[in-house]
């Protein structure tokens, strides 16, 4: 009883005391919370935007992954076709070089899907 009264006097005498200084601590305890909230908000935007630009290269290599796919599909099929034209240039005893060339045309596709 006796503390809480020298402090009331004490305030009184000069406008403060530990009543003022706990308030002057509070304050700046206040701002620095919101220092730190501050900083982690930018921090927070700046990995939404990472995470963005992320999911934007993923698309991108799944799309790019994609086309590569259907360019080697197509191949497959291309090689597929050249040994038929080359099966029917055989049977129909061709002596022009045709079997020759697409020969040399479909190993170079094989090499290239290999």
């Amino acid at each position: 009883k006796k503390l809480v009264q020298t402090s009331i006097e004490e305030t009184k005498k000069d406008g403060a005391g530990p009543l003022t200084s706990f308030r002057g601590d509070l304050e700046g305890i206040r701002e620095s919370l919101e220092e730190t909230l501050s900083k982690m908000n930018h921090e927070t935007e700046a990995l939404l935007e990472h995470r963005d630009q992320m999911k934007a290269l993923t698309e991108a290599s799944t799309r790019a992954d994609e086309a590569h796919q259907r360019f080697f599909e197509q191949q497959e099929r291309l090689v597929s076709e050249i040994q038929l034209l080359r099966d029917n240039v055989s049977e129909n005893g061709a002596t022009d070089g045709s079997a020759l060339v697409l020969d040399k045309v479909r190993l170079e596709l094989v090499e290239e899907l290999h």
